[in-house]
């Protein structure tokens, strides 16, 4: 064998003997290295979790359940405040598909708070024609002129208040009082249920048919209809939003 052949051998022998030697504190320090990254996405994926993702969805979660009960307009302040923070516009650089949803979701519910609340308007004027149509046959009709028109049903459960049903509030969701707590109210019977026109209790006889008619002339009226409509689509996009969140959540 030639000289080169011998040098050559000796690089080799000598490297393999190096690399024995440093091999392992290579792999020591690559491990590191990457046990390093992995923790530090780990945690930024837990900052995440507990600053933004678990925050959105406790409040879409209560904004649906509210949207779904449908007498009231959820409020949004405490949306409005985690919109403001920090971890939020994050979002942008780590996780825009989830933003632009929920930025999406955002505006559809301030569109429906302001058709949720023209509605209101509207509902009130055709509960106080239809409860004029009655008033005359009400006990001392005239106390009810300078107080407002509400309509409210109350469930009892053995003398125990357990739900009630403003007429206001049915109308936008398209159902009557009666309809809406035996839904949510099952096991209440019929028989213990009550009704107040602006504070006083007044015979369900006079109230139940007033109801209906009521009912039947918001189901005709545009405005009225579009504001369902527009909660029915809501309540799909809120969820698919929930959905994604969790996602998030759970990892």
């Amino acid at each position: 064998m030639s000289v080169s052949g011998n040098s050559n051998i000796d690089i080799i022998s000598g490297f393999l003997n190096a690399w024995s030697l440093i091999g392992p504190l290579v792999g020591v320090v690559v491990g590191v290295y990457l046990g390093s990254v992995l923790s530090k996405v780990q945690r930024r994926k837990e900052r995440l979790i507990d600053g933004i993702y678990e925050p959105l969805l406790g409040e879409f979660g209560a904004i649906k359940y509210e949207i779904e009960d449908g007498r009231r307009m959820p409020e949004l302040d405490d949306l409005d405040e985690t919109r403001k923070g920090a971890m939020y516009f994050a979002l942008s650089i780590v996780h825009d598909e989830v933003k632009k949803k929920v930025d999406s979701v955002y505006l559809k519910l301030k569109d429906y708070q302001t058709r949720y609340k023209a509605s209101g308007g509207i509902l009130n004027k055709i509960i106080e024609e239809e409860v004029e149509k009655i008033r005359p046959q009400l006990e001392d009709p005239e106390k009810y002129r300078d107080r407002p028109y509400d309509v409210n049903y109350r469930a009892f459960i053995v003398g125990q208040h357990v739900g009630d049903a403003s007429l206001r509030e049915c109308l936008r969701i398209g159902k009557a009082p009666l309809q809406f707590l035996r839904e949510t109210k099952p096991t209440v019977k019929d028989s213990d249920i009550d009704c107040l026109v602006s504070g006083y209790l007044v015979e369900r006889r006079l109230v139940d048919p007033m109801a209906e008619s009521a009912l039947k002339r918001a189901d005709g009226d545009p405005a009225v209809q579009e504001t369902r409509s527009q909660r029915e689509s809501l309540l799909a996009e809120l969820q698919k939003l929930i959905e994604l969140l969790t996602k998030e959540v759970l990892g």
